[in-house]
């Protein structure tokens, strides 16, 4: 099946709580260049955000910071808490993550995205997994597609 917008491929990962402690060192040496962690889920922060973002950072990746997003609080708040935690401003990258039991309908998701763009001044990365959880309006079809792969990496879980 063809994905409208087409795939970007860049040499990237997913990150956040989940993993653990990572080496950082170790997934630069994997040739990985870029990483997506994650800042927020609803109005949380990701525990490991910081951590994440600094020593990623410290090994010369670039970080595009994301909002999990979920039905748990307005768009707009999730949007404003995403913004603050992860530092946005004008050209900066970010992304915004819906999928599974607690995913927010197209159009909550258009909504956070619009305000998140007010802020960078460019379209969000959308994660949409394999296939969209639900239909994408017109505007969230034209934000560039997020799709992850796995990649090597040591880790502690916490």
């Amino acid at each position: 099946m063809p994905f409208t917008p087409a795939p970007t491929c860049d040499i990237t990962i997913d990150v956040s709580h989940h993993q653990g402690n990572i080496d950082w060192a170790t997934v630069k040496q994997t040739g990985i260049q870029c990483v997506m962690i994650k800042a927020t889920q609803g109005l949380t922060k990701d525990s490991r955000w910081e951590i994440n973002r600094d020593d990623a950072r410290q090994q010369g990746l670039m970080v595009i910071p994301y909002a999990f997003l979920s039905t748990s609080a307005a768009a707009g708040a999730q949007a404003d808490f995403f913004i603050q935690t992860a530092g946005l401003a004008a050209g900066m990258a970010a992304a915004l993550d819906w999928e599974g039991d607690d995913a927010p309908e197209a159009a909550f998701v258009e909504q956070t995205g619009l305000a998140v763009f007010e802020v960078i001044k460019r379209e969000p990365l959308g994660y949409w997994g394999g296939s969209p959880p639900a239909t994408p309006t017109p505007l969230m079809k034209r934000w560039p597609r997020w799709i992850p792969v796995t990649a090597p990496m040591t880790a502690t879980p916490t």
